[in-house]
């Protein structure tokens, strides 16, 4: 099976790790990783213009189709946002106003040592995709999967299901359960990703993160 995802580098005014609340009309917004990458920032754009939030950023044209391109968060860039991703309330009339974005993003791709280094923090961001249903582990990633390079804003990378292998929820287990993976020269890095997830549990779940998520591994097979 073939997919296919866009990766966007920063945007011409270096925005890409700015959001800024001051051209919100005075609210703080909880927009999760709007700041990672272009199609986030784009995405965010769009649900402001359909809740007629007042703001001055510029709309971007949308490159990203939720129904069929997963969103790729660079190892780089979500480090930026993890450091500044609580945007300071701006009060106007006496009252700080809070509104929660839900993305409608299904599909969400990071490499194995993005997964490896930020898997706490990455997953609770993934509470407010209340749409998704997969999460593409990247392996091996090629060296010109270099987001931060100007021209990886207007490339097309194909990938490829590793195997059949996925990581599901079991309720019955308590606990991320491997399914239908093949022992291959890849097996290990299925083993790398079930350490990271043997770490959460049901509780973890509860908090919002969707059960029925599958983390599948991949390989980028072509670069346009």
């Amino acid at each position: 099976m073939r997919h296919e995802f866009r990766v966007s580098g920063p945007d011409e005014f270096g925005s890409y790790t700015k959001f800024c609340c001051d051209r919100l009309g005075g609210r703080k917004l909880i927009l999760p990783m709007c700041s990672a990458n272009q199609e986030a920032r784009a995405i965010t754009l769009v649900w402001l213009e359909n809740h007629d939030v007042e703001h001055h950023h510029g709309v971007l044209i949308n490159p990203f189709d939720c129904s069929e391109d997963a969103l790729f968060i660079p190892l780089e860039l979500f480090e930026d946002f993890g450091r500044d991703h609580h945007l300071g309330s701006q009060r106007q009339g006496g009252r700080v106003q809070f509104i929660q974005s839900h993305s409608q993003v299904i599909s969400v791709a990071v490499t194995v040592e993005f997964l490896e280094k930020h898997a706490q923090h990455f997953l609770d961001s993934l509470e407010y995709f209340y749409s998704l249903k997969t999460i593409l582990l990247i392996v091996e990633a090629p060296p010109a999967l270099q987001p931060l390079q100007r021209e990886a804003s207007i490339k097309l990378w194909r990938y490829e299901d590793l195997d059949a292998g996925y990581f599901l929820w079991s309720p019955n287990k308590s606990r991320f359960e491997l399914l239908n993976a093949k022992h291959s020269e890849y097996y290990e890095y299925y083993e790398r990703v079930g350490e990271v997830l043997a770490q959460f549990d049901e509780p973890f779940l509860r908090r919002g993160f969707p059960p029925e998520t599958e983390f599948r591994l991949v390989l980028v097979s072509e670069i346009l």
